[in-house]
């Protein structure tokens, strides 16, 4: 019996016409059947081995996208506007990749190639920067040898950069000032005119009666006087100021400006003389100047540019304790500059530069406004600096400065303490259009109806929010709407009894006592109670596993 239990099937194996028994045993003995048998767990374990690794990459790669995806769901996406980036080499990189990148660099950041003509408008407080961004632009200019004016109030910028070699200083405080001539200057009454419209600003509270009588009695003075042959600055304003009412009206006699000195009217003509007094009276400074050498004219200097050599740079420079007395000349000199570029002719290719910085400190100049967006024509680059768009505005008036502003189209905005001019400054750095994401968590009686949910909205925000405040940060306060917004989020996180800020259930007794509650409660109120939506924008963490946005 052993033996029957202990016998093994024999198998029959036909190889080539021969037949061959074999048991089982002697099967799994055979050398052959082993090496086989070898190459199938060899190849199972290899299998195995790729199976694991093409899962382990999968799992990871299917972790990561949806992780991805949960992300750009919990994300901000922006879909318009402008964007803003802290990385000038990335800009820099893209510009010279699309063949704009200027030579003209601040800093890392190379300008939009001949943007230089397009003007620049330099915004923000003293102390912010302004004038370090102007000198690097002087360095430009003068590295490529280009025509430059400069409105120097406190001689700042003659210190660093005056060449007596080859500028001009028009300074009438100054020994190195250049002879200019007025007479020399205006060849025609329009001439005349023109540097009256700057020497005697406009005001845009008082009557326009004053002034404009006042710049009529002087452009006709200064016009008739061109024939004489003693004609000096003393000689001017002693016959716009000092001599008798009677002598001027002779003087005046069969001109446009006779009517406004007519004996019939002597108090109103007073009056007028009254305020041609408090703009005139700045011509004295001139006295003296034609001494200085060889006579001098903004136009003629301006004519003579070379367009492939080095050429001058005329400084229009101020004495800060004297600024005020000479602001309606030095106002009369930069706009004879700024109408001088027409008189150049139309090249784009040339660059004629003209720096302004602190021009609110000077008169209103009419020219400037007329003259800025035609000047890229001419080959006109013009660096303003302000403290604050207010200036414009209490100077030019509401429409010539935004007109003026707009104009300028390359514009960099530094530290602005003040909240209005903060906003301001915000306001035209640009805004951007996203699709904010909120989620949405919903609690109910039924687990089955604790969910999270996940919305955007449209929204459209500045790019930055009083960006250029730092140094009034220290007097920020609190208050406000701020204590209101923080109760409203307090009350809006109130959970059920029990629960946990991550949805799980802590106190089980707590939990069914208010279960219990909400059960002896109406189906409306139920309704009303048992859910709490909370609305939360969650920013994207750092450091969290694949997956963890899902």
């Amino acid at each position: 019996m052993r033996d029957i239990f202990k016998s093994q099937p024999v198998y029959t194996i036909r190889y080539y016409g021969h037949e061959l028994k074999y048991n089982a045993q002697q099967i799994l003995q055979d050398k052959y059947i082993q090496w086989c048998a070898d190459q199938v767990w060899t190849a199972f374990i290899l299998a195995a081995i790729i199976a694991a690794v093409v899962c382990v990459i999968t799992f990871f790669v299917t972790t990561w996208i949806l992780g991805h995806q949960g992300k750009q769901q919990s994300e901000d996406e922006i879909t318009g506007g402008r964007q803003l980036t802290d990385d000038p080499k990335a800009v820099a990189k893209m510009l010279r990749r699309d063949g704009l990148a200027s030579d003209i660099k601040i800093g890392e950041l190379p300008l939009i190639k001949d943007s230089e003509i397009q003007n620049f408008c330099l915004h923000g407080t003293v102390g912010a920067g302004k004038s370090e961004v102007i000198r690097r632009l002087m360095n430009y200019a003068r590295q490529r040898g280009d025509m430059v004016i400069v409105y120097d109030r406190s001689c700042e910028f003659v210190k660093s950069y005056y060449d007596p070699a080859t500028d001009k200083i028009l300074n009438p405080l100054d020994a190195r000032c250049a002879a200019w001539d007025l007479w020399r200057e205006c060849l025609t009454q329009p001439d005349f005119d023109n540097v009256s419209n700057t020497l005697i600003p406009m005001g845009t509270k008082e009557d326009p009666f004053w002034q404009g009588s006042g710049r009529t009695i002087f452009a006709e003075a200064a016009y008739l006087m061109r024939n004489d042959k003693d004609r000096s600055y003393s000689k001017l304003v002693d016959t716009l100021l000092s001599i008798k009412i009677e002598k001027l009206r002779s003087y005046l006699k069969n001109s446009p400006a006779a009517n406004l000195v007519e004996e019939k009217i002597e108090k109103t003509a007073i009056s007028i003389r009254a305020v041609l007094t408090n703009y005139v009276k700045a011509i004295r400074y001139l006295q003296g100047i034609e001494n200085n050498g060889e006579s001098f004219t903004i136009r003629d200097w301006m004519r003579g540019v070379r367009e492939d050599g080095k050429n001058g740079w005329l400084f229009i420079s101020s004495n800060a304790d004297t600024h005020a007395s000479l602001k309606p000349v030095i106002s009369m000199w930069l706009s004879i500059a700024i109408r001088g570029l027409l008189a150049m002719g139309e090249n784009r290719n040339r660059r004629v530069w003209i720096f302004a910085d602190e021009l609110p400190t000077l008169h209103k100049l009419p020219d400037l406004v007329e003259i800025l967006p035609e000047a890229r024509k001419f080959g006109g680059c013009y660096v303003i600096g302000i403290q604050s768009y207010a200036q414009l505005e209490d100077i030019y008036g509401q429409k010539p400065a935004e007109t003026l502003f707009d104009v300028l189209n390359t514009r960099a905005f530094f530290r602005s303490p003040s909240r209005n001019i903060a906003e301001f400054a915000a306001g035209e750095i640009g805004e951007k259009e996203i699709l904010k994401a909120s989620e949405q968590y919903s609690y109910g009686v039924d687990p089955v109806r604790d969910g999270t949910s996940v919305g955007k909205d449209m929204e459209r925000v500045t790019l930055t929010r009083h960006p250029l405040r730092a140094s009034a940060a220290g007097a920020a306060g609190t208050g406000g709407v701020e204590p209101e917004l923080k109760t409203k989020a307090e009350e809006a996180e109130q959970l059920p009894p029990g629960i946990s800020e991550s949805g799980e259930v802590v106190d089980m007794a707590a939990w069914e006592a208010w279960q219990a509650e909400q059960d002896e409660l109406s189906p409306q109120e139920r309704q009303r109670r048992e859910e709490v939506n909370i609305n939360v924008h969650r920013a994207p963490e750092k450091d969290l596993e694949p997956g963890g946005y899902i």
